[in-house]
């Protein structure tokens, strides 16, 4: 069956569709999880949303790729767009970058604390925020801890 360009071009706007359409499921998947992860993470660290344009074009200009792949023939290969052994290598990076984003959303949610510190309601979305990032960094903070493969 050929695929249809004008299809893959409004597929891709939603980023991994349009690798689904081309067959690339685990691509299409982590595109997918990633747009749907930086949304979930915007609502609890703001500057997130710098990233999500970036994920839905690098998905839209993936695909397109991938697609002027297929009209010319060649094998399309579904390589995960992060690979797993890069995370168990670096796991020390990992837990850096989660520690960063769980300082940045404390320090994010430290002013609206402040603000509402002397009301007498409890804001749940605070203490929710400052939740996750208490939760990056502990994970973070395990990561760096545990010893890597290579260590072993």
């Amino acid at each position: 069956m050929k695929k249809r360009k004008k299809l893959i071009y409004l597929l891709s706007l939603l980023p991994g569709l349009g690798h689904f359409y081309l067959g690339l499921m685990n691509r299409g998947l982590q595109f997918m999880l990633l747009f749907c992860g930086t949304i979930f993470l915007t609502n609890i660290i703001e500057s997130m949303g710098f990233f999500i344009p970036v994920i839905v074009f690098y998905s839209y200009f993936d695909a397109l790729q991938f697609h002027n792949n297929y009209r010319v023939g060649a094998d399309l290969q579904d390589a995960p767009l992060i690979n797993n052994r890069l995370i168990r290598v670096n796991k020390s990076m990992v837990g850096w970058v989660l520690i960063a984003f769980g300082c940045l959303s404390v320090l994010e949610n430290a002013s609206n604390y402040l603000m509402i510190r002397y009301q007498i309601n409890f804001d749940y979305d605070i203490f929710k925020n400052v939740l996750i990032s208490a939760v990056f960094v502990v994970i973070g903070i395990k990561l760096l801890r545990g010893k890597s493969k290579e260590e072993i």
